[in-house]
């Protein structure tokens, strides 16, 4: 005679009472692992999303515009220096894309003041750069004065000359402010592409807790398999779907994030390569107009404005200038500014994690709880 046996009930020999314990133990297990998975994915990406925010919105906004005033100025500078060469100064001054460069100067520093990301230092350099520029245009001013007098054109040179000096002082100069202060925000922006939630060992934050969750997951369904001789706990395994489908959008939503933002960060680095080369093309055309200037006051090449400008000119002689190229850069820096926009991945995602968690953990209640609610009257 064949006896039926209820499934539900545990095989001979085990206590109700330690399985009712496990199985109480396995449902805090997997709701405690539950809550991590919950607090890391969504601290990662809130995390990534806030890196990405703060490198579009302010770190590479504020690199593009320190590049964006010293190349306004090193177009600025080439501009005077040939309207004196040319002596269209006795016309027009120094001349109308000197002024405009001046102001697309000046429009950057206070781009950069806002978007500082290089913290006091940043602050301190910009204040020392904005005095600086103001001495640099008194002295242009004063040189197209006294070009404009017929007996002062060698104060305007002079003028002209501590002008240009004072752009081009290897350490104290406004263009080595400018490069040092374009120094310290990229490297602000280099930190936050490879630091913090950016460095790729930081996947472990998230990642543990999911496969740490996994695992219960499939040891619950194990056990519940053991003890009560079905194959699988539907609602677990709707839990391990949901789990599988939170990890996959976790992972893609970070990943596409720190890879945009990565390619926007090199996309940078090749406009400022550009730019860097572009500017030093105009900057040597400007110098060796200014060389002329200073030679044809000076009586030529043989020292009659003393060992400085003698060896200024020496130097412009053993490394003639570059031909001046288009600013094709300019445009490209939309594409870092696309690249970085495309990073940022906010959206339904930072909604659905906390759904997708809870979903979880009511799928874990309703395929543990009434197994657990079977043993609560049962003696050992």
């Amino acid at each position: 005679m064949t006896t039926l046996v209820d499934p539900s009930v545990p095989r001979a020999g085990r206590s109700p009472t330690t399985t009712r314990r496990r199985l109480v133990q396995l449902r805090a297990g997997l709701l405690a692992a539950t809550i991590a998975v919950l607090i890391t994915s969504l601290s990662a990406f809130v995390g990534v999303q806030l890196v990405v925010d703060e490198v579009s919105i302010r770190t590479a906004p504020a690199v593009l515009e320190v590049v964006a005033a010293r190349a306004a100025l090193v177009r600025a500078d080439s501009a005077a220096v040939t309207s004196f060469e040319t002596g269209q100064v006795q016309l027009i001054g120094p001349g109308e894309q000197y002024q405009n460069e001046i102001a697309l100067a000046s429009q950057s520093l206070a781009q950069v003041a806002e978007h500082n990301a290089a913290g006091a230092t940043g602050s301190s350099t910009l204040q020392l750069v904005e005095g600086l520029l103001v001495a640099y245009t008194g002295l242009i001013e004063q040189a197209d004065v006294h070009f404009r007098q017929d007996d002062a054109t060698a104060l305007g040179v002079a003028d002209l000359w501590y002008a240009s000096r004072l752009l081009h002082q290897p350490k104290d100069g406004i263009l080595a402010q400018l490069n040092g202060l374009q120094e310290a925000q990229h490297t602000v922006l280099q930190n936050q592409l490879s630091d913090g939630w950016m460095h790729p060992a930081t996947v472990l934050v998230w990642v543990v807790p999911i496969v740490v969750l996994a695992g219960l997951l499939c040891l619950t369904q194990v056990f519940l398999k053991r003890r009560f001789q079905r194959l699988l706990n539907a609602p677990l395994l709707a839990a391990s779907v949901l789990l599988l489908v939170l990890a996959a959008g976790t992972s893609y939503a970070l990943v596409l994030s720190q890879d945009r933002s990565g390619d926007g960060g090199d996309t940078l680095n090749q406009v400022l390569q550009e730019w860097q080369a572009q500017t030093d093309a105009t900057d040597a055309s400007g110098q060796h107009a200014l060389a002329d200037v200073v030679q044809v006051q000076c009586g030529g090449t043989d020292g009659g404005c003393g060992d400085t400008v003698t060896g200024f000119v020496a130097r412009l002689a053993a490394s003639p200038g570059n031909e001046a190229k288009d600013w094709q850069a300019i445009s490209k820096t939309k594409k870092v500014n696309e690249e970085l926009l495309s990073a940022d991945q906010s959206g339904i995602l930072e909604f659905a994690i906390p759904g997708a968690a809870l979903g979880i953990a009511a799928l874990v209640l309703l395929g543990l709880q009434p197994r657990i609610d079977e043993y609560r009257y049962r003696s050992p």
